[in-house]
């Protein structure tokens, strides 16, 4: 079993990402860390450095179609965009949603409003 952590495009996402590349796990699951596409340079370097001596958690920068990562998760930790809340309610996977507050508050309004709903 493996727990998710996706950030969408990953230009805010950092934090969240680097968090995860701290945790602890929950015993016998692996981490899969999507930084994003538009994740800068720079905090993508910092993860891989984070997690390099880390044999449970793997990153991945981008990947265009990550339903099936979605579907087998365990958990997913994400920010709180429409398309991945969408698709965890979909497939019924236990989600930490931690949605950004700026520049607007839909992530916040669709974490609120999907509390207890999968």
């Amino acid at each position: 079993p493996y727990v998710l952590c996706t950030v969408g495009g990953g230009r805010d996402g950092a934090r969240i990402c680097d968090a995860f590349a701290r945790a602890t796990l929950p015993a016998g699951h692996r981490g899969i860390l999507i930084a994003g596409s538009q994740m800068p340079v720079a905090d993508r370097t910092a993860l891989r450095a984070r997690i390099a001596g880390r044999d449970d958690i793997e990153m991945v920068d981008f990947l265009p179609e990550p339903l099936p990562l979605i579907a087998g998760a365990a958990r997913v930790i994400t920010m709180g965009g429409y398309n991945t809340v969408t698709e965890v309610l979909s497939f019924g996977v236990p989600a930490l949603i931690l949605p950004r507050t700026r520049p607007r508050l839909e992530q916040m309004l669709r974490a609120s409003g999907s509390r207890g709903a999968g």
